[in-house]
């Protein structure tokens, strides 16, 4: 009997909710796909979703993913014609009806299918399609929660969102360990290793014991490199988190160590031409524009041939909806002006020391971080944000709130999982403790809901720990209906359980 046609909506929460059984999954050319991570949903144009990481036929691939109900809707919504589903490296489907070798990315590359037709028609224990009712009810921007204040003391609320924003924590500090297997394992592929160890560090990384035994991770460059892509991962923020992390991985710091980290100019015409950024000379209607533009593709020309990796498009960037301030152009300026102080001789080492001494207080600590991100823009970037007009002063900047994201983000789950590779308590000790003083960000439109439904705005979200709990809490708990693991949700009553609250 075939299987009933489902919404794409409950497809896309089947796959986010990580339903689909490993072991019988197979594209429709026989190869065998394991889901190691599903991916981030995407709210903006371009893929379902973004940055996921799945094994097929044995290889391991890093990219977006596209769901539908008939594979072709891929053609029927262009995205064929369309750069940003280039890197789409799974289109998943319930039922294939046309000739999977049409389906082709822009530059042409054919987009592995997994059609899930045949699973949906097997006699499983408990019906999939049963599964997923109750969360085809709560849609990506609503929360199932009681109306009713929760009769919980706020404590006992504060510390649940406390353990939750640690958790959020280690699953960051895991992504960055398998990222940095990654590392090693390219680096072993490569069959040479011209990069010296850790210097300067004698006694502070000793021979690694947790990640391999090879003693292959305590390699400076790793580490750096480790750190380089959190922060320009960090600057994309949700919108173009995946091409900056692109951009990280294809112009290497390795790549940028033979030119000055400081020469703010070759670092702008490195980043912006493997960023794609870079406009024609002729393109920008102001002079000054036109001028600096046409100095950076100069210098651009001339350290190219260095270069030999993928470049990005402009096509691959998001600036819809986005505030000048943070455009991807500004964003990529400021980690040009950050590259001296993070990543110039010492820099990684006075990162982890920061956590080293004993005699410093979490808020001292915290104000030492908070120096790497000071900035100092020269004179273009003092007044514009992007290449076509002037912007008010200050120009390029990185607020306090966003060095704080940065260090939550990136130098936190980093210099935890250097504590934890070469077993260093103290610094681990003194990174949990700099996360718990650490001032809140920006609020978001995630933040605002659950504080208004689930917690009733009775519970501050005093801290950044405290936010990421909350942001944990509506992905993991939430989004997918785990209400009776929440101590928050287990208290709801039957007649208001099912109520749905439009965030």
């Amino acid at each position: 009997m075939p299987a009933p046609a489902i919404p794409e909506a409950t497809l896309k929460l089947l796959w986010q909710d990580r339903r689909l059984p490993d072991s019988l999954l197979y594209t429709i050319d026989g190869r065998s796909v394991t889901i190691l991570s599903p991916g981030d949903a995407n709210e903006d144009g371009g893929p379902d979703f973004i940055d996921a990481s799945i094994r097929i036929g044995g290889i391991l691939y890093r990219g977006d993913v596209e769901i539908h109900s008939t594979a072709s809707d891929w053609l029927t919504h262009t995205h064929h014609t369309d750069p940003h589903y280039n890197r789409t490296i799974l289109h998943v489907v319930q039922s294939c009806d046309i000739n999977p070798r049409l389906l082709r990315s822009a530059s042409g590359r054919i987009i592995p299918l997994l059609e899930l037709h045949a699973w949906l028609q097997q006699d499983h224990n408990r019906d999939p399609r049963a599964q997923l009712r109750p969360a085809t009810s709560v849609p990506m921007r609503t929360m199932r929660c009681t109306q009713q204040p929760f009769a919980l003391p706020h404590e006992r609320i504060s510390q649940w969102i406390d353990a939750l924003g640690i958790e959020r924590i280690h699953q960051k500090i895991s992504r960055f360990e398998l990222r940095l297997l990654h590392l090693i394992e390219e680096r072993a592929r490569e069959g040479c290793d011209p990069s010296p160890p850790c210097v300067g560090l004698a006694g502070e990384m000793p021979f690694l014991n947790r990640v391999c035994s090879s003693g292959s991770s305590a390699k400076l460059a790793l580490w750096e490199q480790l750190l380089y892509e959190a922060v320009m991962e960090c600057l994309g923020y949700e919108k173009n988190r995946t091409p900056f992390r692109r951009l990280a991985q294809n112009v290497r710091l390795a790549n940028l160590a033979p030119f000055r980290l400081d020469d703010t100019e070759t670092m702008m015409a490195i980043l912006f031409g493997g960023a794609g950024l870079l406009p024609p000379g002729r393109d920008p209607p102001e002079l000054v524009s036109r001028t600096y533009v046409r100095r950076l593709r100069e210098r651009w020309a001339e350290v190219r041939p260095a270069f030999r990796v993928p470049l990005l498009h402009e096509a691959d960037w998001l600036f819809f909806r986005l505030h000048p301030g943070n455009f991807p152009t500004a964003r990529l300026a400021s980690m040009c002006l950050l590259l001296p102080a993070l990543f110039g001789p010492g820099g990684f080492q006075r990162t982890i020391r920061t956590f080293q001494d004993a005699g410093s207080s979490p808020s001292q600590r915290m104000r030492v971080l908070q120096s790497f991100f000071i900035i100092s823009p020269d004179a273009y970037w003092q007044t514009h944000l992007h290449f076509a007009s002037r912007a008010r002063r200050p120009g390029v900047r990185l607020g306090p709130a966003r060095v704080h994201e940065l260090v939550v983000n990136a130098i936190i789950p980093i210099v935890r999982l250097y504590a934890r590779v070469f077993e260093q308590p103290l610094i681990d000790r003194s990174a949990q403790e700099v996360l718990r003083v650490i001032p809140p960000g920006h609020e978001n439109s995630i933040t605002r809901l659950v504080q208004r439904v689930a917690l009733h705005r009775a519970v501050p979200l005093s801290t950044a720990l405290r936010q990421q709990g909350v942001l944990h809490l509506h992905h993991f708990y939430c989004l997918p209906s785990r209400c009776s693991e929440c101590i928050i949700g287990s208290q709801m009553t039957p007649s208001v359980s099912g109520h749905l609250v439009d965030g």
